[in-house]
């Protein structure tokens, strides 16, 4: 896009393509199906706040870079799908609003949550939800 400013739904596009996702992929992560993600995509639908935490994560952004209207430099650059190469810098360098850490287990945890690809991710959630079946409750 040559507009320094996207709509959110334009923006969610060019971020999905950018990082080379499929809306099918997307769709899995966000636990919704593909015509449902696609409807975002169109703006037909706008996404509810907890499913914009969701795609912030995914594109490590944090809520404000996701819905604003500014094109996001760094981030809508060509690069393959889990490049790494100067992201962990500017993710370091962000404030994180959706998630934060209570103690040193869970920083560890997140921080090297974050450096997976998102399809490893999505692995390692579905675990931890199986895992929190599994548990007896306190």
């Amino acid at each position: 896009m040559t507009s320094d400013n996207l709509s959110l739904s334009e923006k969610l596009r060019e971020l999905r393509i950018t990082h080379g996702y499929t809306q099918k992929y997307i769709g899995v992560y966000l636990n919704i199906t593909r015509q449902g993600y696609a409807h975002y995509e169109k703006g037909g639908r706008t996404p509810d706040n907890q499913t914009l935490l969701q795609l912030a994560a995914l594109y490590n952004l944090n809520i404000d870079e996701l819905i604003n209207t500014n094109l996001i430099t760094s981030t809508l650059h060509e690069e393959t799908p889990y490049s790494t190469n100067d992201r962990s810098n500017i993710e370091k360098s962000k404030m994180r609003t959706s998630v934060q850490p209570s103690n040193s287990i869970e920083h560890s945890l997140l921080q090297n949550f974050r450096q997976l690809p998102p399809h490893i991710q999505l692995d390692i959630l579905e675990y931890v939800k199986y895992r929190l079946s599994k548990c007896p409750k306190q």
